[in-house]
């Protein structure tokens, strides 16, 4: 990637690893600016792209929502403001993906439970994967 270069919308995708759909959906989300066109009908691309694209990827990878990352985006934007809005921020996901894991616990020592329960040699009519099942509260 040569600084001051332009690429097309598939070359983009090619070197962020990403498919021009999801470039034009993180357009659509307006987390990703769409260049003018500037030679006939083809809009060209640079490295900030690649970059952008990089980051709102990353952040995914860490559980922050488009909308989170969109706010991220504006923050890093500018860096001379306070980091305080950042750290609040990851101190929410950190939250959230804790009481995730607590639901996944939850979940998996059900599911051990319905499996440990379980022969494997009954009917469907009586088994008692099914019927745990059945019992679990809704919701």
């Amino acid at each position: 990637m040569c600084m001051g270069q332009t690429y097309t919308i598939s070359q983009i995708g090619k070197l962020a690893g990403v498919g021009i759909e999801t470039i034009r959906f993180y357009q659509r989300k307006k987390i990703l600016d769409v260049p003018s066109k500037k030679l006939g009908s083809v809009r060209y691309y640079d490295t900030s792209h690649v970059e952008k694209i990089n980051f709102i990827k990353k952040c995914q990878s860490v559980g922050f929502t488009l909308l989170e990352i969109k706010e991220l985006l504006l923050l890093k934007l500018s860096p001379s403001s306070d980091c305080a809005p950042v750290k609040r921020k990851t101190q929410i996901k950190i939250k959230e993906v804790e009481k995730k894991v607590l639901e996944l616990k939850s979940i998996l020592k059900a599911l051990k439970s319905f499996e440990t329960k379980c022969s494997g040699n009954e009917t469907t009519g009586k088994c008692s994967i099914l019927d745990g099942l059945k019992e679990l509260p809704n919701g």
